[in-house]
């Protein structure tokens, strides 16, 4: 059983925002990011906005382990209080 560590799925994430950033700005698309409790809007030619406080703020976890349905992978997640 192949095991997908916490690691590697943030650094599949990190990977996936920078490329969906990329086409945004591409396509002249505005994104949103959060960043010191409140959400901005970044337009593509780089102007930031504050739109809103930010409703719920980071969760910190502790370990725990997922497995998926087809027994292939084995997730572990780090949790805490």
């Amino acid at each position: 059983m192949a095991e997908i560590t916490a690691s590697t799925i943030e650094r599949a994430q990190r990977k996936a925002s920078t490329e969906a950033r990329k086409i945004d700005k591409a396509l002249g698309l505005p994104y949103h990011i959060v960043r010191g409790g409140y959400l901005y809007r970044v337009d593509p030619d780089g102007a930031t906005r504050k739109v809103k406080k930010v409703e719920f703020g980071l969760r910190k976890v502790d370990l725990r382990e997922i497995e998926f349905k087809d027994g292939k992978y084995k997730v572990q997640i780090v949790r805490r209080p």
